[in-house]
């Protein structure tokens, strides 16, 4: 039954490597149609709101539906609100308007999706019978690998055919993805379709009363209002300062890498060693910002990158497997969504924090600023974490 794992990865894949693509394509859609520079920050913050509340509800909508269904149908509009963008383009003329529209209807695929395919990574490993940690190991792999190759790939087909083209090729991927799903054939846990509305709300707090949760509650707090700022404003603007975009690729191209390498090492030792585990990627993280803390340095700044990648590749793993581990199948998808709730709600209030920062203080002062902040937070979060995770277990 391995092939049930096969054919999971192969829907996760598509739909990341949709997704990669379409993160270039999109904005430049936006820019050539409106002119304007501003245009596509103004439908990233107006599609924000709604995608937070998309993601609570969504949580709550996956452990009620199922999670394959959601998976389905998350892929299907994401997909359909793409085609739905290239058509209103050839025959209305696709305006701010329509772009936020979309945007809001593609984040009804795109932000439930998310959750759903890890709630389903459960299910894949009880049929496949391939641990959950090596599931998970393998989609940060997946990751690394389209975070290198989506870009690339946007740029050489944006520059060989049309970008109406280069969109219909990523509402494909989700499309695919889609099918890939319907392929597979798990057992599936049960849902509670008859579940009190009340109730059910009231269920996140039992979520986040588990040690290990509030823990990676606490570090996805911290580190989100770190992470936009890093890789959207201070590379960026130091790499645009000394004209090397080049560098700013490579860094980027470091980040994916450390990523893969990582998620092939935990899918050949595994995560038994949870304490270890999540020292080291804590400690990696603590790299990662001091190497980028000398952001002059572009090759201390690659360092980091490569430091960061490792460190999400071995983060990722021991994450999911810890949420499957110490949640029940009854709120799985409202656990992930939790998550994704998080990255949607600091990542804005990070940036609004650094656009304020930036009037009193340079880029690199902030660079280093964010070490200095990330230091004691890594220390304490090792701490935490070899009180409440496990010194040796066996994943499931």
């Amino acid at each position: 039954m391995r092939i049930v794992s096969g054919i999971y990865l192969a829907s996760a894949g598509a739909s990341m490597l949709g997704n990669a693509v379409s993160h270039i394509a999109w904005p430049w859609l936006v820019l050539n149609r409106t002119g304007d520079p501003a245009a596509a920050g103004i439908v990233a913050t107006a599609v924000a709101i709604p995608s937070l509340i998309i993601a609570i509800v969504g949580g709550q909508l996956v452990d009620k539906v199922g999670r394959k269904p959601v998976s389905i149908l998350s892929d299907l509009i994401s997909g359909a609100s793409v085609a739905a963008l290239i058509l209103v383009d050839q025959n209305f003329g696709a305006t701010l308007g329509w772009f936020i529209a979309l945007g809001i209807i593609g984040a009804v695929g795109d932000v439930p999706g998310m959750a759903a395919r890890n709630a389903l990574i459960t299910d894949v490993s009880r049929t496949s019978g391939v641990t959950v940690d090596k599931l998970s190991a393998a989609l940060q792999a997946l990751t690394g690998i389209t975070f290198l190759l989506g870009p690339a790939l946007a740029g050489v087909l944006m520059s060989l055919v049309s970008i109406e083209l280069v969109l219909w090729i990523t509402a494909a991927c989700s499309f695919l993805a889609a099918a890939f799903t319907m392929l597979l054939r798990i057992t599936h846990a049960a849902v509670d379709p008859t579940e009190d509305v009340f109730r059910g709300w009231r269920a996140w707090g039992s979520i986040v009363q588990r040690p290990e949760i509030k823990l990676f509650v606490w570090v996805a707090l911290t580190s989100g209002l770190m992470v936009s700022p890093l890789l959207l404003v201070l590379l960026p603007a130091h790499f645009e300062s000394v004209d090397k975009p080049l560098m700013l690729g490579l860094a980027m191209s470091a980040f994916a890498v450390g990523m893969i390498v990582a998620g092939g090492l935990v899918g050949w030792l595994g995560t038994a060693y949870r304490r270890r585990v999540w020292g080291l990627s804590m400690a990696l993280f603590s790299l990662a910002f001091f190497g980028t803390a000398f952001l002059s340095n572009q090759w201390a700044v690659l360092l980091g990158m490569a430091a960061a990648g490792l460190a999400s590749g071995l983060f990722g793993p021991v994450h999911t497997l810890t949420i499957t581990e110490v949640t029940s199948e009854q709120v799985r998808g409202r656990a992930f969504s939790l998550f994704t709730a998080i990255n949607l709600f600091v990542s804005p209030i990070g940036l609004s924090l650094t656009t304020l920062a930036l009037k009193f203080h340079t880029i690199y002062w902030l660079a280093v600023a964010l070490f200095v902040f990330w230091a004691p937070i890594s220390m304490w979060a090792i701490w935490k974490g070899y009180k409440v995770l496990p010194h040796y277990k066996e994943p499931a």
